[in-house]
């Protein structure tokens, strides 16, 4: 008898994530997910994934939510100056 992993992923799925015809969700490399401003990591994405994986997983999710959200910050203080600039009130 072998083990038959299940994912927990009752949320991500509740948020609309996809998954694969596995049934597990998908992800990119970094963790990124099929719906905007979500990212999955460790055995939830990957059945296979142990404890050093799953925190390598989530070391590279957390590395690419902070970009997605540094380069969101930049593009609202951009719009922001641009505004200011021309006088407008937003």
């Amino acid at each position: 008898m072998f083990p038959r992993p299940v994912p927990r992923d009752e949320l991500l799925t509740g948020l609309g994530c996809a998954t694969g015809d596995d049934g597990w969700v998908t992800a990119d490399r970094t963790g990124r997910t099929s719906v905007a401003g979500v990212w999955a990591a460790g055995n939830v994405v990957d059945p296979r994934a142990q404890v050093v994986t799953a925190a390598g997983m989530g070391s590279a999710a957390a590395f690419a939510l902070n970009n997605d959200l540094l380069d969101e910050d930049v593009d609202h203080a951009v719009e922001r100056h641009r505004v200011a600039a021309r006088g407008e009130d937003r």
